[in-house]
Order: C-alpha cells, then sequence, then structure tokens
C-alpha cells in the first residue's frame, strides 16, 4: 500500500514538475488600436511570443506590438508569456501608403508621419500625386491614343502614327523629349528612343513565348526571321526634330523608320518628379517603388542611421536560398536595375532580351544586370539601359569620364556570372551582416 501511495505521489510531482516547466497556457488578447480585430490566442507561460500576427489598419503602418497601453514597452522576439492573461497593444505610425498601375507598372509609396488632422491635406496630395504619373503615361504611351477628354495634343502613339507632320505637342512631353535626346547625345548613342520599330520585333517574338504558349527557347528559323526583320529597319541619325516657337512646342518625325518608344525613361523621369513633389512637401521619410527595377529612397525611420537594407536579385538562379547575390544600405538616393531576366527567349546559349543596343539592333551579352545609385532616377533608367548594350571596356571608359561627374554608383552582374562594382561610397555586401 505504501509503494502505491509512494508512486502516486511521484506523479503527481512529475506532473506538476512538468506544468511548471511547460507553463500553463495563457490567453493573448489582441487591442488592434482602430485596426482590423484579431482573435485572442493562447500561450503557455513562459514560452517566447513568436509568430504573432501582425496588425492591420488602413492608412496606417503596423509598428508593432506593445504590452503597455502608453506603448512603451515593445514586444520582442525574446519576449516571454507571464504567467497570467496578457494585453497587446497594437502601435502604428501615421503614414500615408499609395497604390497605383501606370506605364505597365505597379507603383507603392509609402510616406512616413504624414498629418493625419486635415483629411483633405492627404487626398490633396494624393492626388497630385496620381496627376503626375497619369501625366506621364497619358503622354508616353505607345499603344493608344490620347483619351476624348484628355486636355493634351498629342501623345506618343498618335505622333508615331503621323511621320513626316510638324505637330504641336505640350510642353511636358517636349521636356521629356529633350530629356532623352540629352541622355542620347551622353552615353554615346547607347540610348535611343528612336528604334521603337526595332524593339517591337523582339518584344513580339518575347511576349509570344512568355505567354505559355511556346517553350522560351527559339529555333534557328525564328532567330533567323527576326534578323530578316530588323536588317529591313534603319536606325535614323537624325529621327525627330523638337522645336520652340512662339512660346508653343513641336515635333516632326523625320523618317517612316521611326518609331518613338519611352520605355526605357518615362517611367523612372515621372517617379522623380513625384519624388522632388514629396521632399518639396516637407517629407524625408519615404520610400517609392516603380516596380521591380526603380527605386527611390528617403529616410527609414526604422533603422539605425535611417538606412535601407536592399537585395540585389540574382538574376540566374532558380534557387529560393540563393535568391540574392548581394546587399547595399541606402538612402536619399535613387537605385535602378536593367537587366535580362524577366523578358527573354533563349537562342543556343544566350539570352535574348527586351534591351536592344541601337548600334547593333541585338540585344547585348555583356552582363545579366546593371544596378545604378544615384540621385536622378529618370537618368538612372536611360543610363542603366545604355549600360547593358555597353562593352565592359566601353563603360569603363565612360565611368572614367561621368562616373564622378554624375555622381553614379554602379554594380554589375556580368554574363559569367562574376561581380564587378564602381562604388565609391555605398558598400556591396554579398552576405548579410
Amino acid at each position: 500500500m505504501k509503494k502505491i501511495v509512494l508512486i502516486i505521489c511521484l506523479v503527481l510531482f512529475l506532473i506538476t514538475l512538468t506544468s511548471c516547466i511547460n507553463g500553463e497556457k495563457q490567453n493573448i488578447i489582441f487591442d488592434s488600436n482602430g485596426g482590423e480585430p484579431i482573435e485572442t490566442m493562447m500561450y503557455r507561460s513562459g514560452s517566447k511570443l513568436e509568430n504573432i500576427p501582425v496588425a492591420k489598419k488602413e492608412g496606417f503602418v503596423f509598428s508593432g506590438w506593445y504590452s503597455d497601453e502608453e506603448l512603451k514597452i515593445k514586444v520582442t522576439e525574446d519576449t516571454k508569456m507571464p504567467a497570467n492573461d496578457l494585453i497587446l497593444y497594437a502601435g502604428w505610425d501615421l503614414s500615408l501608403v499609395f497604390f497605383g498601375n501606370f506605364m505597365d507598372t505597379d507603383i507603392r509609396i509609402l510616406i512616413k508621419l504624414f498629418p493625419q488632422e486635415k483629411d483633405s491635406t492627404r487626398d490633396e496630395f494624393v492626388d497630385e500625386i496620381i496627376n503626375i504619373y497619369s501625366t506621364f503615361h497619358d503622354l508616353s504611351t505607345n499603344r493608344e491614343n490620347l483619351p476624348e477628354n484628355s486636355n493634351f495634343i498629342e501623345n506618343v502613339y498618335s505622333i508615331n502614327a503621323q511621320p513626316n507632320e510638324f505637330l504641336e505637342i505640350d510642353q511636358e512631353l517636349y521636356e521629356l523629349l529633350k530629356t532623352a535626346e540629352e541622355y542620347k547625345e551622353l552615353t554615346n548613342g547607347h540610348f535611343d528612343v528612336s528604334i521603337g520599330k526595332i524593339i517591337d520585333v523582339w518584344k513580339s517574338e518575347i511576349e509570344y513565348k512568355l505567354s505559355g504558349l511556346e517553350e522560351k527557347t527559339i529555333t534557328e528559323d525564328e532567330f533567323q526571321n527576326i534578323i530578316d526583320q530588323i536588317n529591313d529597319i534603319e536606325v535614323v541619325e537624325n529621327p525627330f526634330t523638337l522645336e520652340v516657337i512662339d512660346d508653343k512646342y513641336f515635333i516632326t518625325i523625320n523618317h517612316q523608320d521611326v518609331k518613338i518608344d519611352l520605355g526605357a525613361i518615362a517611367k523612372g523621369y515621372a517617379t522623380q518628379k513625384v519624388s522632388d513633389y514629396i521632399l518639396n512637401s516637407g517629407f524625408s521619410q519615404f520610400s517609392i517603388s516603380a516596380g521591380q527595377s526603380s527605386i527611390v529612397l528617403g529616410e527609414n525611420p526604422n533603422r539605425e542611421e535611417n538606412y535601407y537594407l536592399l537585395s540585389l536579385e540574382n538574376p540566374v538562379s532558380d534557387s529560393f536560398s540563393n535568391r540574392n547575390y548581394g546587399y547595399i544600405y541606402v538612402k536619399n538616393t535613387s537605385v535602378t536595375t536593367s537587366g535580362n531576366y524577366l523578358q527573354y527567349v533563349v537562342y543556343g546559349d544566350k539570352r535574348y532580351h527586351h534591351i536592344i543596343s541601337p548600334k547593333t539592333k541585338m540585344p547585348m551579352h555583356y552582363y545579366h544586370t546593371v544596378t545604378i545609385i544615384g540621385e536622378d532616377a529618370g537618368l538612372l533608367d536611360a543610363i542603366s539601359t545604355a549600360m547593358l548594350s555597353m562593352s565592359p571596356t566601353e563603360l569603363d571608359l565612360w565611368l572614367d569620364e561621368y562616373q564622378h561627374v554624375l555622381d553614379i554608383e554602379v554594380i554589375r552582374f556580368n554574363y559569367d556570372e562574376s561581380i564587378t562594382t564602381n562604388l565609391t561610397i555605398t558598400e556591396f555586401m554579398d552576405k548579410l551582416p
């Protein structure tokens, strides 16, 4: 009998000990502070508060959970569940979040610490951002005419349809085209917005393959068909004429083989206009993502010294574990990447992509990606396109002349998968610190 009692006592002791070690389950009650409701969860006392849900609230950015109403004690990965129920309070950063699609690109803008007391100010601010992107979307498209109710005179589509015609255009489009011509001269002709017909030939084959109807690999006959088509298209030395007469703006396309395509500059150009508007409005903590290729960053309030950590995508890896080839810390700057890894077909052992050299009428195979860091997103958009068509020797000579003048930095993921950097301030890291 004594043995039985002893065994029962031992079992009870072990149960009690296990309960003390593991802890009893307690409730976590989430106070989302005006955000979407979150159901109560249960955690064992003494366990770390891992995998806690992220709160959501329209127009705000979630800054974390706090264990006090004054939002002074922040929950971290080392916070442990107490031996009683716990109430967590959501913290919110006042911010403006904007999503839109312009120039076939998803645009995301986040502005921290936007004043909340004046909803009309926020609405007017967003309206101006939409106006900037809409303006250059409507003017730069070469796919359709202007909307019937548009206040603009002509767009790229209607201009391309009227070669050899003397056409009045809006100042905004004139200045964009003039800037594009300046970048053509700057890059020794490697950036040229007049070769749209050649680009169309390559894009037509690429888009057909990417539609899922065929494999990405093209046959010898398909490749030769492309070559035959582009050989019939001339790259014109003086493709169009821009004029200002009596404070009005005009363009004339000078040759039937000219087709203006602003796809390699319009997005960055408009994004820089938006960035200037945000800065001139007094905001320094913001980020703009114009697709994967063009990013403009202010200051990041959530990191030491206000830097953003950007990952550089590996253009030749299908492995999630090898998804990025490098990392950089940046702030108050623009970062633009041009590459061959999203839109391309394969012929032989090479990728034939959508960024075409005006010199050869072909996609070149010097680099998989070129990433540029600098102040002007429009400039970076154009010259990253140009650089992809420059040989390493030519690019090195060009950088010797212009890198410090333009205050830019360059990271090249070469075709042989080596990395070349031309950096002055930014540090390139192949692994996270």
